[in-house]
């Protein structure tokens, strides 16, 4: 089933918005699509980026930030 044009172009706009921070190094406009659960769990791509709760999601990002000067 396919959403409707409405949440398509809602959903779109939150993955834009998302890449947007990320490609700002925005640490703080990145962490907010994320839940604020203690227990919250996110593997990334890496083998070393599994972590648990926005402290330590927060040290993957400001890694990752690191890492790259320019992203598109």
């Amino acid at each position: 089933m396919r959403a409707d044009p409405k949440t398509e172009a809602a959903a779109v706009n939150i993955v834009k918005q998302c890449f947007e921070a990320f490609t700002k190094k925005d640490l703080d406009a990145i962490l907010a699509f994320f839940a604020p659960d203690p227990d919250l769990v996110v593997i990334g791509t890496g083998g070393d980026e599994k972590c648990v709760g926005l402290a330590a999601l927060r040290n993957i990002f400001k890694r990752s930030f690191a890492s790259f000067e320019e992203a598109t």
